[in-house]
């Protein structure tokens, strides 16, 4: 099993999993030789990626959080819980986000909604803590239409992961992962990015206004809702502070601690632990994942890039505790050799270790010239210290 970029995808190829979209619509099923015909739907559809066949490959699949049949179901309802936002507050013909937001912001999730949060938060924390050993890891969206969906759905599962790791309570574990699955709730009442009619998209899509506004409007909405907790809701508030008080809506400082028990009731005026997970793995799903206006960043330059902001955006000792469980290349990724025999091969990480988390056994593809490799061939990294490759 293979993940292969949609650009990247030859007649010939054959299906690994099958091709959803809509969280339920099956476009194609698995063990399906793909056609001419088929990839260019796939491209309309606007897809970033498919699982394929690959003999070299076999065996090897990625780390998700979640089994695919709970993924589905989750993908689904979170879908519709989306789409029910959306019909509860339409959306006026020619209206600006501020003109918009202000008809929605303060009005409670209709109940619907936050049943589907309910269950989706509870299935994800229970498939989750069924195995505590899995590495902190996921496979970023496959389809642009379903990024937001996703998105909520990443950030909610690694905060359970993290806080799993940090040795939060099943119950605290809760509050969490409904805060994160909800944490940008105020975007859940933008429609799917096209042309708008009395409106650009750059005009509907203020950007400015969606930074600055979407945290207080999240807090507001959730605050209302009836069965969200307070500290459910300061998840959705609170997501956008900083370690050294410039983040917003309201500019507080965090400890660069992971504060529990007297410490955490003690504290006073600081970012809370529960936002401060969420913001760390909104950041690192942010970088790592495919949108219309961002190239994603392999899972190695996306760590590099959370250990610079550590300490001054990200809770240093939480960013510590993430790197230690976050492997630099998942399993199932695509690495280049950067050096010896073999450099310039792409390779796929077959084998992970939780004692050398990032140091895997790679299964080498094919050479610099993009000549598959007949015979297999895998680099132990641990045992090859001197190896270097790089995430793809």
């Amino acid at each position: 099993m293979r993940k292969m970029p949609i650009q990247n995808i030859l007649p010939g190829m054959k299906t690994a999993c099958p091709v959803v979209t809509d969280g339920d619509s099956m476009l194609i099923g698995a063990g399906y030789v793909l056609t001419p015909k088929n990839i260019e739907r796939l491209v309309d559809m606007k897809l970033n990626w498919v699982m394929v066949d690959d003999p070299l490959t076999a065996g090897i699949e990625p780390t998700e959080p979640l089994r695919d049949s709970v993924r589905r179901d989750l993908q689904k309802k979170m879908t519709k819980l989306v789409d029910e936002v959306r019909k509860a507050t339409p959306r006026p013909p020619e209206s600006t986000w501020s003109d918009y937001c202000a008809q929605f912001r303060g009005q409670p999730l209709p109940a619907i909604a936050i049943e589907l949060a309910e269950y989706i938060a509870l299935t994800a924390q229970r498939e989750i803590e069924q195995d505590s050993k899995k590495v902190i890891a996921y496979m970023p969206a496959a389809s642009e239409e379903l990024y937001l969906v996703d998105h909520a759905l990443d950030v909610m599962c690694l905060s359970i992961m993290l806080a799993q790791a940090a040795g939060l309570t099943g119950k605290e574990i809760g509050e969490l992962a409904l805060g994160a699955l909800l944490h940008d709730v105020a975007l859940f009442f933008l429609p799917v990015p096209e042309k708008h009619d009395g409106a650009s998209e750059g005009e509907f899509y203020d950007t400015g206004a969606l930074k600055e506004e979407h945290t207080t409007v999240g807090y507001d909405i959730l605050r209302k809702t009836p069965r969200v907790g307070i500290l459910s809701t300061i998840v959705a508030y609170q997501h956008h502070e900083y370690q050294d008080g410039r983040g917003f809506p309201q500019g507080i400082t965090g400890s660069n601690k992971i504060l529990r028990g007297k410490e955490l009731m003690q504290s006073k005026g600081i970012i809370h632990p529960y936002a401060e997970i969420c913001a760390l793995v909104d950041t690192f799903v942010t970088l790592t994942s495919d949108s219309r206006n961002r190239i994603p960043l392999p899972f190695d330059k996306g760590l590099d890039m959370i250990m610079r902001l550590a300490g001054t955006r990200l809770n240093m000792e939480l960013v510590r505790l993430f790197l230690g469980h976050a492997p630099r290349y998942p399993l199932g990724s695509e690495v280049i050799v950067q050096n010896g025999h073999y450099s310039g091969s792409r390779a796929i990480v077959a084998q992970i270790s939780h004692y050398a988390l990032n140091r895997p056994i790679v299964k080498l593809l094919e050479d610099e010239s993009q000549t598959r490799y007949v015979q297999e061939i895998t680099i132990d990294l641990e045992a090859n210290p001197s190896v270097l490759v790089r995430g793809v």
